[in-house]
């Protein structure tokens, strides 16, 4: 009788592969809803005055479901939606701010008309008149003697001084300067008058009792 050897037990294969039960796709709704909403939000951004309110709306439901969505490890739906959502948001409230103050602006407008009629007025009295300049110089202190028809007035300088008035034609202007009597010989003052920026009458004196003297007869 004969004996069998015995079988060796056969060794497991190396590299068998592994299957598992299949992962089950994410739920990606809320994600979907808020990319549509965040769209939905900017477009009703760029309405003014009625789509304003639908695309803050929106805007807001984005970008909560967007926020969700990241949590949740949605991918780029979620992403966008909270992008978009922000976006929305954003652009609403500066159209909403931008046409606020563009209403808010034309009652100031309209106020201001009178306004605009009194100062087209004013330009209109002072059409015609000329602008006279008055000018003297003294090598110290020095006072100066000016004069619009029969009115005059007399003022303290040093050194130089200017006076700008408006004339209407026809006016006569006078200008008299005269220095330091007690500063002695040496000081030197001069006096112009100029009418609408043209020289019409320059004068000069020297000496401590020396006076200039510019008169325009008929500005």
């Amino acid at each position: 009788m004969s004996i069998n050897p015995p079988v060796p037990p056969t060794p497991p294969q190396q590299g068998a592969p592994q299957y598992g039960s299949p992962q089950p796709p994410k739920k990606t709704g809320l994600s979907t809803a808020g990319l549509v909403l965040g769209i939905i939000g900017v477009v009703f951004a760029f309405i003014p005055v009625i789509g304003m309110p639908v695309a803050i709306i929106a805007g807001v439901l984005a970008l909560l479901f967007g926020i969700i969505g990241i949590v949740k490890k949605h991918g780029g739906k979620a992403i966008a939606s909270t992008i978009l959502g922000i976006a929305a948001i954003v652009v609403a409230i500066i159209a909403t701010t931008t046409i606020y103050g563009a209403a808010k602006s034309i009652p100031d407008a309209a106020s201001s008309l009178p306004a605009a009629t009194s100062s087209t007025t004013a330009g209109s009295t002072a059409a015609g008149q000329k602008t006279v300049t008055m000018k003297a110089t003294a090598t110290g202190n020095g006072t100066v003697v000016w004069g619009l028809d029969t009115s005059t007035n007399t003022e303290q300088f040093s050194g130089t001084w200017t006076k700008e008035i408006q004339a209407a034609p026809g006016k006569m202007i006078t200008v008299s300067v005269t220095g330091d009597y007690a500063a002695g010989d040496s000081q030197k003052m001069t006096c112009e008058v100029d009418v609408d920026g043209v020289s019409k009458k320059t004068g000069e004196g020297s000496g401590a009792a020396g006076s200039a003297s510019c008169s325009v007869f008929g500005v």
